[in-house]
């Protein structure tokens, strides 16, 4: 870390410090004061003690002691910095202080101390998509699991079945969770030219049960991609062992008559 120095008679000159969150580190400190203009070290006597202090808030009870270690007779003391001390991230005023034997405090020195992220501090697992997922007890930190932007609706009731899905859906994933055992049909809005050709519908189904399928329904006189007017996309039931037990489908409308297959993940067919 950087030594920095603090001079009692000069103290609109403020330091700066740069440490990261969660690190341990040692701060030496130099202290000086002027006489006539002139610089001169300013050592520390036995019966002295140091302490730096940062304010991780504007209450006197959220300031963080460090206390310094030193040699009598030298101008310098070092403060060690544990991961307790360094448990936050910010920007906190800080300020260097010798204390005489009986307590009287004198500030040697004013500054700041900023401690940033740490990204070796944190670790993380593997997602194994190849098995099932229950995305209902996943709470997401980092990328989503769904296109960015889009909320995500989870279904676990039959009785829902079917979903009736409004224009005002846009950009919304909706998850069939694991604990269904129907069939499930999701009714599309009409297609509108309003509704953005930006956005898309998510339809995503964790199948457990190969008898079970999920139905993406057209209103009557429209069609997904190559089916009929009025026409219904659904998975396939049965797939092979080897197939991981997920369906995802998306769509968006490209005309007032006309959803359009955007992405498909395993086997649907259009009736």
């Amino acid at each position: 870390m950087p030594e920095i120095e603090v001079n009692v008679q000069n103290q609109n000159e403020l330091f700066s410090i740069i440490a990261t969150k969660f690190t341990e580190f040692t701060q030496r400190v130099y202290f000086y004061t002027e006489v006539l203009g002139v610089k001169t070290d300013r050592n520390l006597t036995a019966d002295e003690t140091t302490t730096f202090y940062f304010f991780v808030k504007r209450s006197s009870s959220e300031v963080v002691e460090v206390e310094g270690t030193f040699t009598a007779g030298n101008n310098y003391a070092d403060y060690d910095f544990t991961t307790a001390k360094t448990a936050v991230d910010g920007t906190f005023t800080a300020s260097v202080v010798i204390s005489d034997s009986d307590d009287n405090p004198q500030v040697m020195g004013d500054g700041s101390i900023f401690f940033e992220l740490n990204p070796g501090t944190g670790t993380s697992t593997e997602l194994d998509t190849s098995i099932i997922v229950n995305w209902s007890s996943i709470t997401s930190i980092g990328l989503r699991p769904w296109n960015m932007g889009n909320e995500i609706t989870i279904i676990s009731n039959c009785a829902s079945s079917p979903y009736d899905v409004a224009i005002n859906d846009a950009g919304t994933t909706f998850f069939l969770d694991e604990s269904l055992a129907c069939d499930f049909t999701f009714n599309l809005p009409t297609a509108s030219n309003s509704f953005s050709s930006t956005r898309s519908l998510q339809f995503a189904f964790q199948q457990n049960n190969n008898a079970n399928v999920m139905i993406i329904q057209a209103p009557t006189g429209e069609t997904i991609a190559d089916s009929s007017a009025g026409g219904t996309v659904k998975s396939v039931r049965n797939w092979g062992s080897s197939q991981i037990p997920i369906a995802m489908i998306e769509v968006r409308p490209i005309s007032t008559t006309t959803w359009q297959i955007v992405e498909i993940y395993s086997a649907f067919e259009t009736t």
